[in-house]
């Protein structure tokens, strides 16, 4: 059991659970993982717990983590590895949250089915540019646009606090 828990965060830098705004049930999971900061670099990973769940909120808690890794670290990319079977859920967000960097062909197996595992990046100037359509820098919270900000955006280190307040003022919470 005890190397199972070590597991959890073995080589983890940062995870949170995503949790609803009216009954802290839990939802989906965040993380930051394999970082390399000489290449400036890490993995990135979400989970959703319910996939029948079509709320906003993972996609809001989401967005505050990519924030919060962005504005914390110097990293300037980071990496998703999805399988093929999944890509479908989140393919629009290609081109404007992501890119295709590579292919894995014939890299995952489900029964006699092989599938490819593609890694999707996701960069810093990328990330703060579309940012803009969740108005989290500027004082509006859980507010969609429909059109970008065009103002000049600079990301700074917000503090633990700063973090967890905008957290709870989306989730509702206090």
């Amino acid at each position: 059991p005890e190397q199972w828990v070590g597991t959890l965060w073995s080589d983890v830098l940062a995870q949170f659970m995503v949790v609803t705004t009216t009954t802290n049930k839990p939802i989906g999971r965040v993380l930051l993982y394999h970082p390399n900061f000489q290449d400036r670099n890490a993995y990135f990973a979400a989970m959703r717990f319910d996939l029948s769940d079509r709320s906003p909120l993972m996609m809001y808690g989401i967005a505050l983590f990519l924030r919060y890794v962005f504005t914390n670290w110097d990293l300037e990319k980071l990496y998703m590895e999805v399988p093929e079977y999944n890509y479908e859920q989140f393919a629009s967000g290609h081109k404007r949250f992501f890119e295709i960097e590579g292919r894995l062909h014939d890299h995952l197996r489900t029964g006699p089915r092989a599938w490819d595992q593609l890694i999707l990046a996701i960069y810093r100037d990328q990330a703060q540019r579309e940012s803009a359509r969740v108005r989290l820098d500027f004082g509006a919270r859980s507010a969609l646009t429909k059109e970008p900000d065009t103002r000049e955006r600079a990301w700074q280190t917000i503090s633990w606090e700063t973090f967890v307040g905008e957290v709870a003022t989306i989730a509702e919470v206090s």
